[in-house]
């Protein structure tokens, strides 16, 4: 059997703030990073496969 751990009512708050603390910055870390330029990626794209490349001389 697992052993059991008793908290008074404070550290058992202390604990709840910590892990709400804890989850509130994983989210934020883990947000949209905001909109995609679309076409900038495309360009970026047909360049790295050598669409669009500039004519050689």
């Amino acid at each position: 059997m697992g052993a059991s751990v008793l908290l008074s009512a404070k550290d058992y708050r202390e604990l709840n703030m910590q892990a709400l603390r804890q989850v509130l910055l994983e989210e934020e870390e883990s947000r949209d990073a905001g909109e995609l330029d679309m076409e900038h990626i495309r360009r970026e794209g047909k360049q790295e496969v050598g669409l669009n490349a500039p004519p050689h001389a």
